[in-house]
């Protein structure tokens, strides 16, 4: 701990030369560019407060000189490297009760590093430390380059005097300049004085003398006499030459004999050796006269400046020694910089490269991949469709790995920015399993998805980013199980009025890991060791990104293994609310899912229980089983009570009897004279159980992992049309709906749109006018930008896909040729690249291109960026999640517009009378239908009816039922114009 007089209110602050701030000010810049900290300070302890000495200066720096908190117990880090004079390193303050409200928290300062710095003398002068507004680790060279920070100004301290800066001009009082020597009224007679003079001279602490001008002492002061080592009386009497040795006596006659010849005083240094020592004294001496002004003698007064001569010496050879210091500290921050900039330089360079390779290596995927999704949109054999979604696959695999050594590389530099959108839960969930699902079905693996109830599934951030990380998690928890299953569980753990920390789990039955690796796995390029590596691949940047990733997002990342006994990578995100609405979940059962009766059959017991709840939620009443035997004798067992099932929802793969066969058993039981509409559940999408479903006529195949949205679209299409379309079951579930083309709501305003498309490449060109031509978009090329200038000219476009890199005139100076051109001002351009760095983006916008898409090519990002700069902005609502089964939208549509006709009047009346409760069910029931067609502002002042009905707040429900009642009306105007258009 600390000496309490660090802390005494009496201890003055220490001064420093400016020439050392000056240095200290140089070391504080460059170790903030070289950590990358915004804050990087010297504070130093004044009483009973710390104050900032030196502090960087960073644009991003909240603190100034100057600012303070008072001791003890301000909460700050560096009271706590004062108290304890050791190092302390924070690494994120939200994880430590101890620091979560310190005061650099109101700055968003996270991580700490700080050092104590201490004064020979034991006392703790302050400490030198950095902050960061980021969750940091700091490395072993890292806390070294602070250390010998900390190190080299506690050494040009310790040669700092104690009393520098208590004179004006770094000299003390005690120790600058000759006192002037009193005022001594003229006597009449020298020897009628000489009484009165020694008493006074003998309490002083200079030596004073007077003497003839023979050179005799006639007066001695105590001082005088302890200076020289012998008693006044021994000397008075004596003349110089008798006192001092040869040298020194001469010397101080010379001095004597000038004042007496000149009669004007002087000031010398003079070096006296006496009683065996060599002293430094600094001597006036002035002339004594008598009445008639003739000199008869001198008094002198000599001041002992041995220690004040020692302390300048010392001080002049520390000086002497700072300025080297400096000079070395300067040439280390020059040789900082220097490696900075040949860092940046590297950096620029490898940044260069990797956007060359991405390019050429996009271009090729992007016909790839689009001329796959064009194929997929056709009419296809199951065979055909089953080799052209693995090719999907496989090309969407070699898309990851780019997008991870370029998303790393990106990080690593500081530029990779987070994106804010609305998006939906489940939509992110089902997109992670269109990627990893592939690879589980290979392997026999079983997903499961488990969402808790009280996870809202609007949410706003950037979707894009959370299934990276759920893909990476997923895609090792894959690769690492050879048999069981991987289960993803999302929790919610906090929540506030605009944001909710959601807790994402995924737990597999693989061969585990080591406790005593789990530190090391997400850092860049490592695995569990070399033979892993060879065994099951990888670059070893998943988990690393994933780590910045969630960090990004406001979370953390963390994981649990047994050898043997699989493991579980646990993360949590920070995500908005949807700005329309809080993200209200709900429980309502929907119009057509009332309650009826289904029967589970799946051996998998978690498996079972989250089918069953998803169920539940829908207001349905399940029953589950493990096995297809149990399955057929529970079916018996309720058809004889006369309690039919309605529904069975049955796994494929069991132990004993498989689905098809338990399928086929029931069907050809003559006691079953009721046959309910099956659904076939698997995590196996192959070729045979398709071809099985559709002999058998069933009602369509989920494919685990199933998600409430996807039961919901599912159970939805059953139960309001009846049968499906012949040779459609696969396409019955919303995650088995083939990889064709993704047209969002809306995009049919695009038809009759002329659109330029220009590329040099003909395989991108024809596959961007292939997706163009999918929704009745007019279409003209052209393979470079000269061709493209001369068509712009000679006919109108509405708007003009270009490529930015093409020989001969690239895109940007073909986009600046357009622009200058003010008749074409307004003309949509939107750039197409293989290169994502950000320099790629700002390049287009500095071109005036409108919008920016990256290849290969998403045909659902086009087409809403199309609508967007033409101005068809996609419709108020969405029924996408309703599908795309016109019957079936007939029934849905239309079945809502009944319910709701008399609403607004009922709800009216049932406020009107005080029944509350019965207003909010219906209000509820109304929101129930509402969410799955994505009225948002409708659901969320729904959920703010229910809540003041609930505590039975009449004016608050009163004024929100206006608002609920405004907002119903343009939803009902909305589906009846589809209705009419549907017919």
């Amino acid at each position: 701990m600390t000496d309490d007089t660090d802390l005494d209110p009496e201890n003055p602050p220490r001064s420093v030369p400016d020439y050392l701030l000056q240095g200290w000010q140089a070391a504080t810049d460059s170790v903030a560019e070289m950590l990358d900290v915004p804050v990087a300070l010297v504070m130093r302890i004044i009483g009973e407060r710390i104050e900032v000495f030196v502090g960087s200066n960073t644009p991003t720096n909240p603190y100034r000189t100057g600012d303070s908190e008072h001791l003890p117990q301000s909460g700050l880090y560096c009271e706590a490297v004062v108290l304890t004079r050791e190092e302390l390193q924070v690494a994120d303050a939200r994880e430590n009760p101890r620091w979560r409200d310190n005061p650099d928290m109101k700055h968003g300062l996270l991580s700490y590093l700080g050092f104590p710095i201490v004064l020979p003398n034991g006392r703790v002068f302050g400490t030198v430390c950095v902050l960061d507004r980021r969750r940091r680790h700091y490395s072993g060279s890292q806390r070294r380059l602070l250390a010998n920070v900390g190190k080299l100004i506690e050494g040009q301290l310790s040669m700092v005097p104690r009393d520098w800066g208590a004179h004006p001009h770094g000299i003390s009082p005690g120790a600058s300049g000759v006192l002037e020597m009193r005022d001594i009224e003229r006597a009449q007679q020298l020897r009628r004085s000489t009484e009165l003079l020694q008493a006074v001279m003998d309490g002083a602490t200079d030596a004073i003398f007077l003497k003839d001008t023979s050179g005799t002492f006639l007066i001695f002061n105590k001082a005088a006499a302890t200076f020289i080592g012998r008693p006044a009386t021994d000397v008075i009497g004596r003349k110089t030459e008798d006192v001092f040795p040869g040298a020194t006596s001469r010397d101080i006659r010379e001095h004597e004999l000038a004042v007496i010849r000149t009669g004007v005083p002087t000031t010398v240094e003079e070096i006296i050796m006496a009683n065996g020592q060599i002293r430094t004294f600094l001597t006036t001496r002035s002339a004594q006269r008598d009445e008639n002004g003739r000199i008869t003698g001198l008094i002198g007064i000599a001041r002992n400046i041995t220690a004040m001569k020692q302390a300048e010496q010392a001080r002049q050879l520390a000086e002497a020694e700072l300025k080297r210091s400096y000079e070395a500290l300067s040439h280390a921050a020059e040789a900082l910089r220097t490696a900075r900039d040949e860092a940046e330089r590297a950096e620029r360079a490898k940044g260069d490269f990797l956007a060359a390779m991405s390019h050429e290596i996009r271009t090729p995927m992007n016909t790839v991949i689009g001329m796959t999704r064009l194929a997929l949109s056709t009419e296809l054999t199951p065979r055909q469709r089953n080799y052209l979604e693995k090719i999907d696959s496989a090309a969407g695999s070699l898309l990851n790995i780019i997008n991870d050594v370029l998303d790393f590389s990106k990080i690593e530099a500081g530029g990779l920015t987070l994106e804010e959108t609305d998006f939906h839960l489940d939509t992110v969930l089902d997109s992670v399993t269109n990627v990893t699902a592939m690879r589980a079905e290979e392997k026999g693996l079983e997903m499961i998805y488990a969402v808790a109830d009280d996870v809202p599934r609007n949410l706003r951030g950037d979707p894009l980013r959370l299934g990276q990380v759920l893909i990476n998690l997923l895609s090792n928890a894959v690769k690492f199980t050879h048999s069981g299953e991987v289960l993803v569980t999302v929790s919610n753990t906090a929540r506030s009025a605009d944001h909710v920390t959601l807790q994402f789990s995924v737990k597999d039955t693989g061969i585990g890991i080591e406790p005593g690796q789990i530190d090391g796995l997400f850092q860049a390029f490592t695995q569990l060791g070399p033979h892993i590596s060879r065994k099951y691949g990888g670059t070893g940047l998943g988990l690393a990104i994933s780590r910045q990733l969630v960090e990004l997002m406001g979370g953390r990342i963390w994981a649990e293994g047994q050898p043997g006994l699989g493991s579980t990578f646990h993360f949590t995100v920070d995500v908005a609310l949807p700005r329309e609405s809080h993200g209200a979940t709900t429980s309502a059962m929907p119009p057509q899912l009332e309650p009826r009766r289904v029967l589970i059959a799946d051996d998998n017991a978690l498996s079972r229980e989250i089918l069953a709840d998803i169920l539940r939620s829908f207001g349905m009443r399940p029953t589950a089983v493990g096995s297809g035997t149990a399955a057929l004798e529970e079916f018996k067992a309720a058809a004889q009570a006369g309690l039919d099932y309605e529904l069975v929802l049955m796994d494929w793969h069991m132990p004993d009897l498989d689905g098809i066969e338990t399928v086929s058993r029931l069907r050809a039981d003559r006691e079953v004279t009721r046959m309910p509409s099956v659904l076939m559940v698997t995590a196996f999408g192959r070729e045979e159980i398709l071809q099985s479903a559709e002999q058998l006529g069933l009602a369509g195949v989920l494919i685990k992992p199933v998600t409430r949205s996807m039961m919901f679209n599912t159970l939805s299409k059953i139960f309001s049309d009846g049968p499906l379309p012949e040779g459609d079951t696969r396409r019955a579930a919303a995650s088995t709906v083939g990889r064709g083309l993704r047209i969002p709501e809306g995009a049919a305003r695009l038809a009759n749109r002329t659109v330029l498309v220009v590329d040099d490449n003909a395989l991108n060109q024809e596959v961007v006018t292939d997706l163009l031509l999918a929704v009745q978009v007019k279409v003209d090329r052209a393979s470079g930008g000269l061709e493209a200038l001369r068509k712009i000219n000679e006919r109108h476009y509405d708007a003009v896909l270009m490529d930015v890199h093409m020989p001969g005139m690239d895109g940007l100076s073909a986009a600046r040729q357009i622009r200058a051109q003010p008749r074409f001002a307004q003309l949509p351009i939107i750039a197409l690249t293989a290169q994502v760095l950000e320099e790629e983006r700002e390049a287009t916008v500095a071109a005036g291109m409108n919008a920016h898409l990256t290849k290969p090519i998403d045909e659902a990002s086009l087409y809403r960026t199309l609508m967007s700069v033409l101005g068809e902005s996609a419709a108020p609502y969405s029924l996408t999640r309703l599908g795309d089964d016109v019957p079936r939208l007939q029934t849905l549509l239309g079945g809502f517009l009944r319910d709701t006709a008399e609403a607004p009047a009922k709800l009216h009346s049932l406020v009107a009378a005080g029944e509350l409760h019965q207003a909010a069910a219906l209000v509820h029931f109304i929101r129930g239908a509402a969410v799955y067609m994505e009225a948002t502002a409708l659901c969320e002042v729904a959920g703010r009816f229910e809540i003041a009905a609930r505590e039975t707040d009449t004016p608050t429900a009163r004024a929100t039922l206006a608002d609920f009642i405004a907002l119903l009306a343009p939803l009902r105007e909305f589906l009846a114009g589809r209705l009419q258009q549907l017919t």
